[in-house]
């Protein structure tokens, strides 16, 4: 899930984690959104943590929230497509998938 140790925001982690879920459809496009409530709870994450991950979205138009009516994922998740890069940053967050603890990265301009 999200690690503290790693170096990268715990928001930029949900948020990567949220829009992956999206956009593998497994929340699919019209469908209501998990409450903060329940995100707090499932990634023990701070309301504020999750909220600057779900502004994220919001901005990337991947949710659209409505007062008295909660958080929903939009048309638009369906037309967007996962990155198909490989040795990106996305590998960084990915990382505690392989069950190392820390990466070594090595950059070189080329």
């Amino acid at each position: 899930m999200l690690s503290r140790d790693m170096g990268v925001p715990l928001y930029y982690q949900l948020h990567t984690i949220l829009r992956k879920s999206i956009l593998s459809g497994e929340i699919q496009p019209g469908a209501p959104f998990p409450t903060e409530d329940v995100l707090v709870q499932k990634y023990k994450v701070s309301r504020m943590t999750v909220r600057q991950a779900l502004t994220e979205l919001r901005k990337e138009q991947l949710i659209t929230r409505k007062q008295g009516k909660g958080t929903f994922v939009t048309d638009k998740a369906e037309r967007m497509e996962l990155p198909k890069l490989s040795g990106t940053g996305m590998d960084l967050i990915d990382f505690e998938l392989r069950g190392s603890k820390r990466v070594a990265v090595k950059t070189q301009v080329i």
